[in-house]
């Protein structure tokens, strides 16, 4: 069987039902299966790879959030600063 021998030397689940994953590609070239099978073992690094880059997007997102917060602050600090000063010289 052409799928046991090209997934011979890779690490596969003990489960796997060979008969049913030649069933499932009949019809592919044994060039065909190869190809398949080189870039379905990718697709947990992509998925990996897309998980980080998603992380480091968050990471952004809230540093840019929490930048901006403090922004407002300061403004509001500074405006509540001036009222006061303005009051107190009106009080004067």
């Amino acid at each position: 069987m052409i799928v046991r021998t090209l997934l011979a030397k890779e690490k596969v689940d003990d489960k796997l039902d060979f008969r049913e994953l030649a069933t499932m590609t009949e019809g592919y070239s044994g060039s065909g299966l190869k190809n398949l099978f080189t870039t379905s073992g990718y697709q947990p690094v992509r998925e990996l790879i897309q998980a980080e880059t998603q992380k480091d997007l968050d990471k952004k997102k809230k540093a840019a959030e929490d930048k901006i917060k403090k922004m407002f602050l300061k403004n509001e600090i500074q405006k509540s600063s001036r009222i006061q000063k303005k009051n107190t010289e009106r009080e004067e």
